[in-house]
């Protein structure tokens, strides 16, 4: 049986850090809101990795039955596909918009379930069992990933309504300093990247397909009878040995020598280069794959990083709602319970803390004194905090608490300083590090949960400074903002005064 964690310390928002006055989120509204979520079959994991896998279902299908009939054919020849690869970086997006951008999935999905009842992803291939499975599928597929996600924007709708009830329409701006959102720039600049790398191999391809196309326009046709078709089975096709209606016999290359058997009539194109199979015309289809993980990707960081400019910029804008509630957490997750909870064993809230290197201090201006613990404190800096919380504590929410919402967390510096560096048993952070408090940006998780981690009462025997919050002396506040370092003494603050 696994030993329960014991209950971090906590601490108070101290009085400089000008805490709006925030009503406390109940534990009643917090099990309320955390009953208004989606149901667990419509989760954003749970979507996402169900079209994964129907796409890797619909692949083997297809594989399954491309080989099932001729590839290329004097009707159907084979060459650069445009559409249908623009379909398939259109498919292989879905997955993705269904857990990060839902919004986005209830315009794809309908669009991707209407192309294959099209035909359009698979619109020259034979009917063949294989291929009616898989067209079948595509259309089923995403219709049953809209309905879910449906059902999770609405719980988003309920959520943000209960939240904003919870607040009493208390509201209060962010403070100033509180720029632009790291992340947004970072994926902005790397898919701007991604999709030029994408956009030079697709010209490149495109490129050589155009002159391939103008040579074979140009080329001499003549109609031949295959006498005999031979494969390598080496993965690089083979030879077809052909008769021309002029006589005499040549040997041709051919990638599916199989799809011509003998008796049959081929065309075959001659000019000054090599001949050449008239139904096996370029196929750029080496620079389309080698296009698609950036070009998918691409479009991926650019949308996911407009929604985080989008996001960032609507939270600055203004005045937002704002509720006091009580967070713990560790260095990139924190969790949101109701002011109450002081046990961590009610609703909570998952948050990503991803910006804590932007983040803006509220310094305050202390006397200074020498700091004689500050090298013991930096030597336990690899120390495992393992899964459990690392702290507890007030914080105030700007924002609206709802799934993949961009919120700002008012709360005590210490958390963030006993991370950077941990104090030794025993001991307590300065009044330095306690009187000052920072505003960190977080994202709401998809899932939440229902009960807190396991958890436990400190001994008796333990140091009240580690079972009691303790409320610092009030003293005068200025906001900055700066880039949080990994500093070897363990206050940060003075370091960036």
């Amino acid at each position: 049986m696994t030993t329960p964690a014991p209950i971090p310390p906590c601490s108070f928002l101290p009085p400089g850090a000008r805490a709006p006055d925030a009503a406390p989120w109940s534990s009643e509204d917090a099990e309320t809101w955390r009953a208004a979520g989606a149901p667990r079959w419509a989760r954003p994991r749970v979507v996402a990795w169900g079209m994964t896998l129907v796409l890797l279902v619909c692949l083997i299908l297809a594989l399954v039955a491309a080989d099932s009939g001729p590839v290329c054919t004097e009707t159907a020849p084979c060459g650069t596909e445009w559409v249908g690869y623009a379909v398939v970086a259109f498919f292989v997006a879905l997955p993705y918009w269904c857990l990060r951008l839902p919004g986005v999935a209830v315009w794809t999905l309908p669009v991707a379930s209407a192309l294959a009842l099209t035909g359009v992803f698979d619109a020259d291939m034979p009917d063949a069992p294989a291929d009616l499975v898989g067209t079948w599928l595509m259309v089923a597929a995403p219709l049953l990933a809209l309905v879910a996600v449906v059902v999770r924007l609405r719980a988003r709708r309920r959520r943000r309504a209960l939240f904003l009830k919870a607040t009493q329409g208390r509201t209060a701006p962010l403070p100033q300093g509180f720029g632009r959102d790291g992340r947004a720039v970072r994926r902005l600049c790397a898919g701007a990247v991604l999709l030029a790398v994408a956009g030079g191999l697709l010209a490149w391809g495109a490129i050589v397909t155009s002159a391939s196309d103008a040579r074979d326009a140009k080329a001499i046709r003549t109609v031949a009878t295959v006498l005999e078709a031979v494969d390598l089975d080496e993965g690089d096709g083979g030879t077809v040995r052909v008769r021309k209606a002029a006589g005499g016999e040549q040997t041709l290359t051919s990638l599916y020598p199989l799809d011509h058997p003998v008796g049959s009539r081929v065309t075959v194109l001659s000019d000054e280069g090599p001949p050449r199979l008239a139904v096996e015309r370029y196929d750029a289809v080496g620079q389309q794959l080698s296009a698609l993980p950036f070009l998918v990707t691409g479009v991926l960081l650019l949308a996911k990083g407009l929604q985080l400019h989008l996001a960032r910029r609507a939270l600055r804008r203004g005045e937002q709602p704002v509720l006091r509630v009580f967070a713990a957490g560790h260095f990139m997750w924190q969790r949101l319970h109701a002011v109450t909870d002081r046990e961590l064993t009610g609703a909570a809230v998952d948050c990503a803390a991803l910006a804590y290197g932007e983040v803006v201090w509220v310094l305050g201006e202390p006397e200074e004194g020498p700091d004689e613990e500050g090298e013991e404190g930096a030597e336990n800096e690899e120390e495992d905090h393992g899964e459990h919380p690392a702290w507890c504590g007030e914080a105030v929410v700007h924002g609206v608490l709802a799934e993949g919402a961009e919120i700002a967390v008012l709360q005590s510096c210490l958390p963030l300083l006993s991370l950077l560096n941990p104090l030794p048993p025993g001991d307590t952070a300065d009044t330095a590090d306690a009187e000052n408090a920072l505003v960190v940006a977080m994202t709401v998780s998809g899932s939440d949960s229902r009960e807190g981690r396991t958890l436990r009462r400190p001994s008796p025997m333990a140091s009240a400074d580690t079972c009691r919050c303790r409320r610092p002396p009030p003293t005068s506040r200025t906001w900055h903002r700066t880039r949080v370092p990994r500093p070897a003494a363990r206050s940060p603050a003075r370091t960036t005064r």
